[in-house]
């Protein structure tokens, strides 16, 4: 599946539920300063490559869902509009450390059970750096060391993930898990393209003290 499928694919679906939230009653929208979770995460690269991530989110636009069912119970959905900052780095043995900045905005769905969905789109720089020591030779035939050799990439990324939040329920211990299979793109690589596949396991945490306003609206059927 090509990148572009890929974007298609999260489009479609972001389109989808935006219309299955407009067919919904508005009865209040307010402005309001929300956590942002701190994240921290075990990332691999092919999953052997073993790394970490560590981020923050920030979401600008929830949406609250109430529906009453046929037999009489009420149900509840928080549609969470974000974006995230986030540093990673992973190791490949006996050729390079990866080291990446990257950010991403995407599409959150937390069921009343605290069950989630969700899919993010990314850009981000990568260098690569490589294990081995490496030299060059000057035109003059003088042998000099490179120090941190390697190559500079950009770093598209699309990514799923299904997990637990637990905030839904219990506001006094709000964390999440969620486990995040994901697909990068490095370029140029030899003037094509080299695709990876990632593995993310993340634990999210809400601190008090990070904040930062968002946009809610509460909808109900």
């Amino acid at each position: 599946m090509t990148l572009n499928s890929f974007k298609l694919i999260l489009i479609l679906g972001l389109l989808t539920e935006s219309a299955m939230a407009q067919s919904l009653k508005t009865d209040s929208v307010t402005n309001a300063k929300v956590p942002m979770p701190i994240t921290i995460s075990y990332y691999s690269n092919l999953i052997v490559d073993p790394g970490f991530k560590v981020g923050i989110e920030r979401p600008f636009l929830i949406i609250q869902k109430s529906k009453i069912r046929k037999n009489g119970k009420l149900k509840f959905n928080r549609l969470q509009f974000l974006n995230t900052l986030n540093l990673g780095y992973y190791y490949t043995k006996e050729q390079n450390h990866s080291p990446f900045l990257n950010m991403e905005i995407g599409y959150r769905k937390i069921r009343k059970s605290g069950f989630k969905t969700e899919a993010f789109l990314g850009l981000g720089y990568m260098r690569t750096i490589l294990t081995d020591e490496t030299y060059k030779v000057d035109n003059n035939g003088n042998v000099s060391k490179i120090d941190f050799a390697g190559s500079n990439y950009f770093m598209p990324s699309l990514s799923f993930g299904i997990g637990y939040d637990n905030s839904y329920r219990n506001d006094h211990f709000p964390f999440s898990v969620s486990l995040k299979p994901n697909i990068f793109f490095r370029l140029p690589y030899n003037h094509s393209v080299l695709t990876n596949i990632g593995m993310e396991l993340n634990l999210s945490y809400q601190i008090g003290s990070f904040r930062s306003k968002s946009k809610q609206i509460f909808k109900s059927k």
